[in-house]
């Protein structure tokens, strides 16, 4: 749970509807101020949803490519949270749109990142990226559209990769009131509590939230934090803090009853999904350590191949055959 405490103690309809003090993880707005503040938030997003359109009704150029993307996205009071700070899927799923003539309209609900929009542009406009290859070993994100053709869609490869294909996000906390202590932790405080870090020095963090979504998981690790290496207190290696795992199948983005019903059940105590949780631990080093594997993660190509860390594309293969069922459909989940 995140307390911006500072950024809503800014607005004035949040102080006359009890005040960034009173947010809690059982607390509620009264449900006047909830409505209104859902309301103004749809209303502005309609607004722009319809500015977009007329952008996208006036492109007719072959030379004009069009991408439209979020930084963040935003919590409505799920989970009794409210803006942007977490690693929810509400608040790092954003909006990511390309028109182009090359393009036939379609939609897809693969998990991406948003470092895949240059090299996707790149390519649908015909730009040489060598030079930027050459000095970056290699280039980060993926052609969303290597795989694509207007005709045919996407190639199966594509489409059985993308299940395992892993988007990366992290957020920090700062507990005990980092931010409003001078520095010092007070141990008297709820983990929960005034934990935002907006304005504590990254080096002076207390704990970083890891988080990977596939098509059909979500998985957080929290550890704490060495602000000397930012890195994981002892690495990657060392036991999290705290661990999360929510499953998103059935999800394709349009949230049928509530904007929380795919993390409302932590599923991570539950022995089932271990050999789950130890192979996206696994994979923690490789996709956010010093020596990065740039990109395409938890492949089935690289689980069956014998691992070589040389290779950007590869991810070693341990405890793949042990957890390849877990990414595929499944009809009901079983019970704690």
């Amino acid at each position: 749970f995140h307390k911006p405490y500072e950024e809503l103690s800014a607005f004035s309809d949040v102080n006359a509807c009890g005040g960034a003090q009173s947010m809690a993880p059982n607390f509620s707005y009264p449900i006047q101020c909830q409505l209104a503040w859902r309301r103004a938030y749809y209303s502005a997003t309609a607004f722009v949803d319809n500015e977009i359109g007329h952008i996208l009704s006036r492109a007719t150029s072959q030379k004009t490519a069009i991408v439209f993307f979020g930084d963040h996205g935003w919590h409505l009071g799920d989970a009794a949270e409210w803006e942007k700070f977490t690693n929810f899927e509400n608040a790092v799923r954003v909006p990511l749109m390309i028109k182009h003539h090359s393009l036939k309209p379609h939609i897809r609900y693969d998990p991406v990142e948003l470092l895949d929009v240059f090299p996707t542009l790149a390519s649908i406009l015909n730009f040489n990226t060598n030079f930027i290859t050459h000095e970056s070993h290699p280039l980060d994100g993926r052609n969303l559209f290597f795989h694509y053709s207007s005709t045919t869609g996407y190639s199966q490869n594509y489409l059985q990769d993308s299940m395992f294909f892993a988007a990366r996000s992290q957020f920090p906390r700062c507990v005990g009131g980092l931010e409003y202590n001078n520095g010092t932790i007070n141990n008297s405080y709820p983990f929960w509590y005034l934990n935002d870090c907006n304005d504590v020095p990254r080096a002076n963090f207390s704990h970083m939230g890891y988080s990977l979504r596939t098509s059909n998981w979500r998985f957080t690790a929290w550890f704490f934090w060495d602000g000397y290496t930012s890195l994981p207190l002892h690495g990657f290696r060392s036991t999290p803090f705290a661990i999360e795992l929510y499953s998103h199948f059935q999800d394709n983005g349009t949230c049928p009853s509530h904007s929380f019903d795919f993390e409302d059940r932590n599923l991570a105590t539950i022995s089932h999904y271990q050999p789950l949780i130890k192979y996206f631990l696994a994979a923690l080093p490789f996709l956010f350590g010093p020596n990065t594997i740039r990109r395409t993660a938890l492949t089935i190509h690289s689980a069956h191949n014998t691992p070589s860390l040389s290779t950007p594309s590869q991810l070693p293969p341990f405890l793949f055959e042990s957890v390849s069922s877990l990414f595929s459909p499944i009809s009901a989940l079983p019970q704690q």
